[in-house]
């Protein structure tokens, strides 16, 4: 999920690189959650929704 980028200066020199991680918005990681565990066979579908904090429709 998460996109790495790097950034470098014009003269693509190691020395002022970075390294971006960019996370995706936390509305997109909790459907995503939501998602997997309703369609896992593993975890009890039930026991999650009792137990989550969020839900894919309060996530904003």
């Amino acid at each position: 999920m998460p996109r790495i980028m790097k950034v470098a200066d014009k003269k693509n020199k190691g020395l002022g690189q970075f390294v971006l991680v960019v996370l995706p918005p936390i509305s997109n990681v909790i459907k995503a959650v939501w998602k997997t565990a309703k369609e896992s066979k593993i975890i009890d579908f039930e026991s999650f929704k009792q137990r989550a904090k969020a839900t894919p429709t309060s996530a904003a």
